[in-house]
């Protein structure tokens, strides 16, 4: 009897492409070292048809197959894989092709359908692409520096939407559990590794795309890895929500939602380090989804001439489906374990849900516990939903879990308390998130009414603060930089204001405030409006910003002195003008200005050394441009501490992100005795760096090939004091200029974008205040 095709190819597969087929069609073997285990699961798995076969045949093997069975080969492996499956289906008798089963009405047969369905086996594809990307898309190329926070909050924003405004939940339960997996039963992890083997071999990437590859190298290489999984009781992901999630902003959303699916969950993505993630969806009608996305780069295969997409699915096919989506998703008992176990376990607990999964889970790049970061990322950022019972966040962790609700909220919050500023890896500081959790359990509840709806809010006193007004919407935290609210409350009593925003209000404030916020709902964006729906926004926080003036006492006085503001008398502290310098103290306050420039114009507005029009003898007038003098951000002293040690107090006027502080020599000689450039500055080295009492950790030092020559200071708010301390020492050059004289020293609190590797401010840096 002649072999089937499908017969045949296995017959020429040496067994490192047998075991290569049974892993990525996850054929459940005895034995995958043996080879006649490996023909035996292959030849009767319905899986693998004698089409998915094909694609794991070189081209010179493709040829020589087409050879053998009289069919005439072609340069595309696609063309002479579709020839042997059409040859493979002609009858013995006719050599036509075998017709397909039919309906009366003419349509394909439900048979026929069927049997296409179990063939197609699920796996990570990368579909045909003409796009050119690389290993750092833009796509996630904004998250690659993981922050805890960002990812933690985007995980929770989501489930909340999910099981309280779309399965109209009365509570949202999130569960975070870490586990371990061996590489082998990731999905389509054979997939992975040949599309990235292509991609690095073709790309040869550089830079920060070479530590992304070395990064999954060194995962490939690893037998077992960690594993994060986070499973909460919302709506589950149907057809169409699994699509969005696998596509790039489109919105499955019910209208009050938070989030977009496909926006936020780029965030999530560098968590993994072969940048993989999966997902699994369980609806209430007992319909299960699965399917995941890695993100790589371009990359092609031989013997095609379009190439290859750098973003992988893992789905069955990219044939539309039945339930109208651009590709046949993974659906019930083909979903892999690491999937259908979570969802078996939603379906005990909740009875419908959603679960992601991050294979090779690298515990955001972060040292804290995974109880540590879960527990307050969600408590800053969901403080309302928390405290009023509509989330309860479980952590389960061989390390050490807990469980965040109502009645631990207060625990947390206070273990940060103290916490001046927030870190640089995002979020709120641990003071900000404590006394917006205040105002909400303590503060009086007002509404104010506005052009585009009721507005309720929460409203307290808080001597010796700089006044706040915060917004909350769905229960998470959302921004206090609110636009028409600056400046507006300096003759009122200091209080902070919340303003809590209820989906189910679903009033035209509520739609605004949405569409301005960004994709990561983290501030507002109202460049980003319609001009009509902008100009409605705008009047509406003025409304809401006239009200609170309303509610809000006059200050007793003129003036008061917020806590932790340091005064300083800084007139001639220097000897300026008296040929001495008082070393024992010395500080200024820091500000921005522009230089007054004087042009002389004659009548005609010429210049006065311009060949002009006439004579040029007309009368000339002196036009001066006033001085415009910029309040400093920083308000910066320094005084010794003791021999070869410096304190620094700070304070910021305003939120300032990414800040760092640097020390430099300001006798502003170089050697030639010209004037220095900004970025000839000599950096002091510093040692022994205590900041708030708390030592420095290493991880924010900044160095050169010299030393520690600064601090990341992270994100400062505003009206909060920090005082920093060092031990510093002038570098051997620089002492050479000054000639056993005690040096002026300048402290400079600048972005991060301005600083340059080797710890010098460029001559445009985003210096912001000095001392």
């Amino acid at each position: 009897m002649a072999k089937t095709l499908k017969q045949e190819i296995i017959a020429g597969m040496k067994a490192k492409q047998l075991r290569r087929v049974a892993r990525a069609l996850e054929i459940e073997l005895d034995d995958y070292r043996r080879r006649d285990s490996l023909v035996g699961g292959i030849r009767t798995s319905r899986r693998a048809t004698a089409k998915v076969l094909l694609e794991f045949l070189s081209v010179k093997e493709l040829k020589q197959l087409c050879a053998d069975r009289g069919i005439k080969p072609t340069k595309r492996k696609a063309s002479m894989i579709e020839r042997l499956v059409v040859s493979s289906e002609a009858t013995p008798a006719t050599g036509k092709r075998r017709p397909r089963s039919t309906r009366q009405d003419g349509g394909p047969g439900k048979s026929t359908m069927a049997r296409k369905d179990r063939s197609s086996a699920p796996g990570l594809q990368f579909g045909p692409s003409t796009d050119r990307a690389g290993f750092t898309p833009a796509g996630i190329a904004a998250f690659s520096d993981l922050r805890p926070e960002a990812v933690v909050r985007e995980l929770i924003q989501n489930s909340l939407d999910a099981a309280l405004i779309e399965a109209d939940e009365s509570c949202a339960r999130i569960r975070f559990r870490r586990s371990t997996c061996e590489l082998k039963d990731i999905p389509g992890i054979e997939s992975y590794r040949a599309a990235f083997q292509r991609a690095a071999d073709e790309q040869r990437p550089a830079g920060s795309a070479r530590a992304v590859v070395e990064r999954i190298e060194r995962a490939l290489a690893s037998d077992a890895h960690e594993v994060l999984l986070v499973m909460d009781n919302g709506v589950g992901l149907d057809g169409k929500r699994m699509a969005a999630l696998l596509s790039d902003g489109i919105s499955a959303k019910g209208g009050n939602a938070a989030g977009t699916f496909g926006n936020g969950h780029s965030v999530v993505v560098p968590a993994s380090n072969l940048r993989y993630v999966l997902y699994g969806g369980l609806t209430a009608e007992g319909d299960r989804f699965g399917g995941g996305q890695a993100v790589l780069a371009s990359h092609s295969v031989h013997g095609e001439s379009v190439g290859r997409s750098g973003r992988g699915l893992y789905l069955t096919s990219f044939e539309r489906s039945a339930e109208d989506v651009p590709f046949t998703l993974v659906r019930d008992d083909a979903l892999p374990p690491i999937v259908s176990d979570e969802l078996g376990t939603i379906r005990e607990l909740y009875g419908h849900g959603a679960v992601v999964v991050i294979p090779a889970f690298n515990n955001f790049e972060h040292d804290e516990s995974l109880w540590e970061a879960v527990s307050r990322a969600a408590a800053f950022h969901f403080f309302q939903a928390i405290h009023e019972g509509t989330l309860v966040v479980e952590v389960d962790d061989p390390d050490g879990g807990g469980v965040l609700e109502a009645g631990t909220l207060r625990e947390v919050l206070e273990r940060y308390r103290e916490e001046p500023r927030a870190r640089r890896t995002g979020g709120l500081s641990g003071r900000k998130a404590y006394e917006g959790y205040q105002t909400l359990s303590q503060g009086e509840t007002h509404q104010i009414s506005t052009s585009q709806g009721e507005v309720i809010l929460r409203l307290r006193r808080q001597e010796g603060r700089r006044s706040v007004v915060g917004l909350c919407r769905n229960g998470m935290w959302i921004t206090d930089d609110l636009p028409m609210f600056q400046n507006a409350f300096t003759d009122r009593q200091p209080f902070q204001a919340l303003i809590l925003l209820d989906p189910g209000r679903d009033d035209d404030f509520y739609g605004l405030i949405r569409e301005a916020e960004t994709p990561l709902h983290d501030k507002l964006a109202l460049t980003q409006m319609e001009p009509r729906r902008r100009k409605a926004l705008r009047d509406a926080l003025r409304e809401i910003r006239d009200g609170l003036v309303r509610l809000v006492p006059e200050s007793e006085s003129d003036s008061y002195t917020p806590e932790d503001i340091l005064t300083f008398q800084f007139s001639e502290l220097e000897g300026q003008g008296r040929g001495g310098r008082l070393p024992s103290f010395w500080g200024k306050v820091g500000s921005s200005r522009r230089e007054v420039i004087a042009r002389r114009t004659d009548e005609k507005g010429e210049r006065e050394n311009g060949t002009g029009g006439g004579s040029g003898g007309g009368r000339r007038r002196t036009k001066k441009r006033g001085r415009i003098v910029v309040e400093p951000i920083f308000r910066i002293a320094s005084v010794p501490a003791s021999n070869g040690r410096r304190t620094v107090h700070i304070e910021c006027t305003e939120d300032f992100e990414d800040a760092e502080l640097r020390m430099f020599v300001d006798e502003n000689v170089d050697a030639t005795c010209d004037r220095q450039t900004r970025a000839q500055a000599v950096a002091l080295l510093l040692s022994n760096a205590v900041l708030d009492g708390r030592p420095v950790d290493e991880s924010a030092l900044i160095r050169n090939v010299d030393g520690t020559v600064g601090v990341k200071l992270g994100s400062l708010a505003a009206g909060v004091g920090l005082v920093f301390e060092a031990d510093c020492t002038v570098t051997e050059d620089a002492m050479r200029l000054l000639r056993g004289q005690d040096p002026a020293i300048r402290v400079e609190i600048l972005s991060s974008r301005g600083a340059d590797a080797e710890g010098t401010v460029p001559e445009d840096g985003e210096s912001s205040g000095d001392g």
